[in-house]
């Protein structure tokens, strides 16, 4: 038994027409369900685009070990790599081995940032 949406009395499941009221009840029947919302973390990931935020983090990671071959010749031979990476608070206290520092970084990040998207696209599709 379901109730008429209008006088609010007892009818059968499948009346069409109150007899009551005499009122059609699949017209003003409410809607079963409320309309459902899109999940809102899909457009979160695909606005953040976490393969290239990733891709960038490692990027700039790998940027600074790498960074030793970009530094000039005289400090590569004075230094070894383990120490390189040892004594790096070092290397960014002077401005001369600190911009090939960031140079490193920051083209390795630009690649680790296209690599991420060419995934992420790749991933969706």
């Amino acid at each position: 038994m379901k109730k008429c949406p209008m006088c609010l009395e007892p009818i059968g499941d499948d009346a069409k027409i109150c007899p009551h009221c005499a009122e059609n009840t699949d017209a003003l029947q409410p809607p079963s369900q409320p309309p459902s919302q899109p999940s809102i973390l899909p457009q979160l990931l695909f606005r953040l685009n976490i393969w290239g935020l990733f891709g960038t983090l490692l990027g700039g990671a790998i940027g600074v070990p790498v960074s030793y071959w970009f530094q000039p010749g005289l400090l590569r031979a004075k230094v070894s790599f383990p120490d390189y990476l040892s004594h790096l608070s070092e290397v960014c206290e002077r401005s001369e081995t600190f911009q090939p520092l960031v140079l490193a970084v920051v083209i390795f990040a630009v690649a680790g940032y296209a690599i991420g998207q060419v995934y992420g696209i790749k991933k969706r599709s």
